[in-house]
């Protein structure tokens, strides 16, 4: 066995400035990282960018703030207007000021700490931060950095490599409605905001959460919304009856259904077709996400008003790049152009250098998603007949393969991830095991993480939150995997041993 790479916590993965992922390699990484232990927190400088302030932002925020004798204020950088004005909304503060610096908003506020977490909690909800790249080429221009991280360059029209590869990706997507954002969580939050704007002046201010979805996407459900609009959340995306009922007592009032298909972490499919139906009958909007799977494997578009995917999953398998897209289906006609007509002006446009990025490495999507497919189909066979896993969640399990296989583009395509319910403590197998150990998906290489713990810490860190996960079927301690590239035998054996490493 050829064995895997070790990485110490806070490593950036890949070696590079721009890596979206960060190694957490044991246990009580993730919970010192989790609970702001300065142990554990000195070592992280960049990870997943909605989650860690990157070294380079920080560095131009300081810089920013010098020059324009901020010192003694927070200082926030926007990318445009737009999500400045959006930071200044949602802080709710009066002492706001607002300046420019070269191409950057700049936000400043007093030093507080609870404004400096609404802060980063508006740029990880919205998904509007400035890019690393960005700040890079500021720094650099102001003499702060000597060098520039190279990029992968193909030669072509970046924007255009991208759009092509993604209309290859998805046949039936009209380009004119395709819409680029600065991330995937970017996507959602203008498509979302988009619809309100639509749907509001119609009365419609009920949207249904279909499934245990993605945090930041249960987040903007629950402080964006107006006084007069509520969320319902179906924690169980195959229950078709539940989904009936909630359209049978509100009806008209439905905006919209927001869905994973499949769902984050539990890899639940709901019946698009039923769904599609209920939206027809009321005039509600459908929103679905197929990141966790990719493009390649299913289409959702017959049943879609829009489909959204994270770029920075499959088409940027390096982990070096964010980006997200935002399809509208121009069999809706006139609702479709509209609806992305608002959502131009709600998002965040990818920074160029992030597009070169993307483009120099989506050419190889579609056969490291086939790869992954393979690998992914021979681990679940290893995984579920293995006594120290006690279930293995996937789109091809018992109670989930009828629902995934009516959207699948074929036999054997389940994208690359896996949720385990382990039957040994989570510490002994998540500490042992040799893979990179962080959030994020979809990579040429194999990733872990806790799930729970880095996207729910405040239910896992209690018993009553522990006991509210159970009770919606989601054990505390799952580990999603994320299967990568490498021979499957070498996963399979890294698998092997940490599973058995509960035993010495």
């Amino acid at each position: 066995m050829k064995g895997f790479p070790t990485y110490a916590v806070g490593a950036r993965v890949p070696d590079s400035p721009h890596a979206v992922c960060c190694s957490l390699p044991t246990l009580r990484d993730v919970i010192g990282y989790e609970e702001e232990d300065p142990a554990v927190r000195r070592h992280v400088c960049s990870g997943y960018p909605r989650f860690v302030e990157h070294t380079y932002l920080r560095r131009l925020a300081e810089h920013v703030g010098t020059e324009l004798a901020l010192t003694d204020r927070a200082v926030a950088l926007a990318p445009s207007r737009r999500s400045a004005e959006g930071l200044v909304a949602f802080l709710h503060c009066g002492e706001v000021e607002k300046r420019e610096w070269g191409p950057l908003q700049v936000i400043a506020f007093p030093r507080r700490d609870d404004l400096v977490r609404r802060a980063r909690q508006y740029f990880q909800h919205a998904g509007s931060l400035l890019s690393s790249r960005e700040a890079e080429d500021l720094l650099y221009g102001a003499g702060l950095l000597d060098r520039r991280h190279p990029d992968l360059r193909n030669g072509a029209d970046p924007e255009k490599t991208v759009r092509d590869h993604l209309l290859e990706a998805c046949p039936g997507l009209d380009p004119e409605t395709l819409l680029l954002c600065r991330s995937g969580m970017n996507a959602f939050f203008a498509s979302f905001q988009a619809a309100r704007r639509l749907q509001q002046p119609k009365g419609k201010t009920v949207w249904i959460q279909l499934g245990w979805l993605y945090l930041d996407t249960t987040r903007i459900l629950e402080k964006f919304l107006a006084p007069d609009e509520r969320c319902i959340a179906l924690p169980d995306a195959g229950d078709t009856a539940a989904l009936e009922a909630v359209f049978e007592r509100e009806g008209d009032r439905i905006a919209g259904v927001i869905t994973e298909t499949p769902t984050n972490p539990l890899l639940q499919t709901a019946n698009l077709a039923r769904a599609r139906e209920l939206c027809d009958r009321y005039e509600s909007l459908l929103f679905v996400d197929p990141s966790l799977a990719s493009l390649y494997n299913v289409d959702v578009l017959p049943y879609a008003d829009v489909v959204l995917h994270s770029l920075t999953k499959y088409f940027g398998n390096r982990g070096d790049v964010m980006m997200g897209m935002a399809a509208f289906n121009s069999a809706r006609g006139d609702l479709a152009r509209e609806w992305h007509r608002l959502a131009r002006e709600e998002h965040e446009p990818p920074y160029s250098r992030d597009l070169v990025q993307l483009a120099g490495q989506i050419g190889d999507a579609r056969q490291t998603v086939d790869t992954i497919n393979r690998n992914t189909i021979r681990l679940a066979a290893f995984l579920e007949n293995h006594p120290a896993i006690k279930r293995v969640h996937w789109v091809y399990g018992k109670t989930t393969a009828a629902g995934y296989r009516r959207i699948a583009r074929g036999p054997e395509r389940p994208g690359g991830i896996l949720t385990l319910d382990l039957a040994v403590p989570l510490a002994d197998f998540y500490d042992s095991a040799p893979f990179v150990k962080g959030p994020s998906f979809g990579t040429l290489f194999t990733m872990m993480c806790p799930f729970m713990y880095l996207a729910h810490y405040d239910l896992v860190s209690h018993p009553e939150g522990r006991e509210h996960l159970r009770r919606q079927g989601i054990d505390p301690d799952l580990v999603r995997v994320s299967v990568g590239t490498e021979p499957a035998e070498e996963i399979i054996e890294g698998f092997r041993r940490a599973l058995a490493s509960h035993r010495k």
